[in-house]
């Protein structure tokens, strides 16, 4: 789709290459959905008993019972990981929203950047599907530090590229950045099923997309602020390296790690949990 988007603007302009855009998603976007929708909603049904707000959350003791937005909103909990989302969002659509200006201002031909957007997206393919794979297998500790330290390699990559580079650095950025930034799609949803699983958790989920989304459009205006001021990117870049940093520090702040066990620690039937809890912490 990029480069297509690329190709319709040089030959038709922004205006109407937008527009076939819109008549491709019609096309093609709505009945995929209307396919999709069940001829009759099912109520939603309770399959496993309410989830506890965590121990360790500010809540009083008799708030705890199941998360609703209210108290997910007074809650610790909430705020750090809607500032870990915030933080590591804000650094990959800075960079996606600018890559594009960025290379170009560097010297390389438009096709040429425009096929290396598009090959990110479809290295996040399975980039996506091996964060989800590993989820089951690793704490969310380690997927976030693995996926942001590749975010920062291929910031490292982006600001290294110049007129005379050759492509394979390109695909090299295109690499990293495809696999780094997969992480926030795939692992949003599960660390906030993680925190905040339950029948509430639709509406907690938005009000925290709301939110992390507003940080990272916050993001792309600053970077083309700064840009504007001081004629290049290397500071929006520089900042997004140091953003990436920060949502490891605070994925590890929330520790979603205490919210289930490692692989092969799972609790038997009629375990209790002070049990279960002693058994994960020897593991």
């Amino acid at each position: 789709m990029v480069p297509l988007t690329q190709y319709l603007i040089d030959h038709v302009g922004w205006r109407l290459a937008y527009g076939g855009l819109a008549v491709i998603a019609a096309a093609v976007v709505l009945p995929v959905a209307l396919f999709a929708v069940p001829e009759k909603r099912e109520p939603f049904l309770r399959t496993s008993p309410p989830r506890p707000v965590p121990e360790t959350s500010a809540l009083p003791r008799h708030d705890r019972s199941e998360w609703t937005l209210a108290n997910a909103l007074r809650s610790r909990d909430f705020w750090v990981v809607t500032a870990a989302f915030t933080c590591l969002n804000s650094s990959i659509q800075l960079l996606l929203t600018h890559h594009v200006a960025h290379l170009v201002e560097s010297g390389q031909a438009k096709l040429l950047v425009v096929g290396i957007v598009g090959l990110i997206g479809v290295v996040s393919i399975p980039g996506k599907i091996l964060w989800g794979y590993l989820a089951d297998r690793w704490w969310p500790e380690w997927i976030y530090l693995a996926g942001c330290s590749c975010v920062v390699a291929g910031i490292v990559v982006l600001l290294g590229i110049g007129p005379v580079s050759p492509q394979w650095l390109l695909h090299l950025y295109a690499a990293f950045m495809g696999v780094g930034y997969a992480v926030s799609p795939a692992m949003t949803p599960i660390m906030s099923g993680l925190f905040f699983g339950g029948p509430h958790f639709g509406v907690i989920f938005g009000a925290l997309n709301m939110l992390y989304h507003a940080g990272g459009a916050a993001g792309i205006w600053l970077a083309g602020y700064a840009h504007d001021l001081t004629g290049t990117y290397r500071l929006p870049f520089l900042s997004s390296m140091a953003s990436a940093a920060t949502t490891v520090f605070l994925v590890w702040l929330a520790a979603p790690r205490r919210l289930r066990p490692p692989r092969g620690t799972t609790r038997r039937r009629g375990q209790g949990k002070d049990d279960g809890d002693r058994e994960c912490r020897q593991a």
